[in-house]
């Protein structure tokens, strides 16, 4: 009676406070908790100096989600609406403050072990640091899924890292920039595709390495040492489910390159390199001259770049196949061309954020110092001449000749002695994009 007479509107009817903004952001993780040693990147992204993970505003709030590509399931659809944690109906749209007419959804199946029970989430953004495909897996419906989004960022682009599950495309980029830059500068190793068995016709050098479909970490590769063994080879890839391969030559140093070596190290002022055996914990092995093959890393965080040198003292040809010496190049000491092959090379699709060269050094000779012509010289001095042009022939010098190999994209492994530190530069990059989307 009173509400009816002071014109009281009763309680339903009452004006609720607005509730105050949400100021957190999103962060989608792909890495899989299920790794030998994984990476929590709540974490990593909590300590340092970067304020509990908040943006360059100082109010917008980074909230990290991290499961491995076996964990989700995505869905992008024009709009939709979902029911939230307290009961209402809420728009994802609208909660992203991005296009309205575009939403993304990533159901956690909770099998993650920090995932807890099964749930959505909307992602502002996405940091990438599993492969999505491999010889044992294939998650691309899943990153077609943020792909067909249209407004997902991710480090490094989405587009990238689609265009990096399959080696013709990549190799293609790199084919461009050696147009670009030449051998000189960013020298490439030659490689052959074929897209499938009745195309495998070889013209290059034996031995060579056959690479089947986009494997990584040495799967699908086989060393054939001559035209009868590719025909064999020929043979197998048929039965693989109309698969592609590559073919490049194999990588060898020339024929005396080990007694070059051992003369070399004996000289004063050598500059032969030499590596120490793994010994005791915290004790290294006895020194031996560095074999005339190695791996190179040159990697690629941000601006930073960092390189190791990698041999393979297993007598394996696969140098991720037995045992091998990993020597980091401090950073004052890296050659100049290794730090241009990785700015080079983050030119790729676009631009890359994070990335790693990988590549060969082999010890091959000189090119041939000119002999005397022996046409033109008086007939009393040939056999000198001769005696002359047998002694330069003798007399082999030796150099380092270094191939680009292939460049790897946001999924790189990093080195256990610098993961700590790298794992922050990749936050403090992710922070500054986010940044740079959101708080502008």
């Amino acid at each position: 009676m009173f509400g009816a007479m002071f014109g009281n509107k009763p309680d339903s009817a009452v004006k609720a406070s607005p509730e105050p903004p949400d100021t957190s952001r999103t962060l989608l993780v792909i890495d899989s908790f299920k790794a030998v040693s994984p990476t929590d990147w709540a974490k990593v992204f909590a300590r340092g100096d970067r304020r509990a993970s908040f943006l360059s505003d100082g109010i917008t709030r980074v909230v990290v989600e991290q499961h491995g590509w076996d964990d989700i399931m995505v869905t992008s659809e024009p709009y939709t609406a979902y029911q939230g944690g307290n009961g209402r109906v809420a728009s994802l749209a609208y909660s992203r403050k991005r296009e309205k007419q575009s939403t993304l959804r990533v159901h956690v199946r909770g099998n993650s072990p920090n995932a807890g029970a099964t749930k959505t989430i909307a992602p502002d953004f996405i940091l990438v640091r599993n492969e999505c495909y491999t010889s044992t897996q294939d998650f691309r419906n899943e990153l077609f899924g943020f792909i067909h989004d249209g407004n997902i960022q991710s480090v490094n682009s989405l587009d990238s890292i689609f265009r990096f599950t399959e080696r013709p495309i990549v190799h293609g980029e790199l084919v461009k920039l050696n147009r670009k830059y030449g051998d000189g500068q960013f020298p490439l190793v030659e490689q052959s595709y074929f897209s499938g068995f009745r195309s495998m016709m070889y013209g290059n050098k034996f031995p060579c390495i056959v690479k089947v479909g986009s494997a990584h970490a040495g799967d699908g590769k086989m060393k054939i040492d001559n035209h009868h063994a590719f025909e064999d080879f020929r043979s197998v890839l048929k039965m693989c489910n109309r698969a592609y391969c590559t073919a490049e030559p194999m990588i060898e140093n020339d024929k005396g390159a080990e007694e070059w070596i051992e003369r070399e190290r004996n000289k004063p002022g050598s500059n032969v390199e030499m590596i120490s055996l793994p010994g005791v914990v915290g004790i290294d092995g006895p020194q031996i001259p560095s074999p005339p093959v190695y791996d190179l890393r040159i990697q690629k965080v941000g601006k930073r770049i960092r390189a190791y040198k990698k041999y393979n003292v297993s007598g394996n040809w696969k140098s991720n196949v037995g045992t091998c010496l990993i020597k980091p190049i401090p950073d004052e000491e890296i050659p100049e061309r290794y730090r241009l092959w990785a700015e080079v090379a983050s030119e790729m699709f676009g631009g890359l954020d994070i990335l790693t060269v990988d590549a060969i050094g082999v010890l091959v000779r000189r090119e041939s110092r000119e002999r005397p012509d022996s046409s033109s010289a008086p007939p009393s001095s040939l056999n000198a001449q001769l005696a002359a042009s047998s002694t330069i022939e003798n007399d082999l010098d030796f150099h380092y000749k270094e191939f680009i190999i292939e460049v790897n994209g946001t999924s790189s492994g990093l080195h256990p002695d610098t993961e700590a530190e790298d794992n922050d530069e990749i936050a403090d990059l992710v922070l500054q994009r986010m940044s740079a989307i959101f708080c502008s």
